[in-house]
């Protein structure tokens, strides 16, 4: 997850500084929403039968 959000602050400082704003703007948005799959993922494999 850190290195996720690491990786965003990093793509949101090349934005700024290369002025491919919407390039890097698109791999921004899905990159946030392939993390936030695969953590929704994780979340339903730790949660036990019981809670469901």
């Amino acid at each position: 997850m850190y290195v996720a959000l690491i990786a965003m602050k990093i793509f949101g400082w090349a934005a700024l500084i290369t002025g491919f704003n919407i390039i890097i703007w698109i791999i921004y948005i899905i990159l946030f929403s392939y993390n936030l799959q695969l953590i929704e993922l994780e979340n339903e494999k730790k949660t036990p039968d019981i809670f469901l």
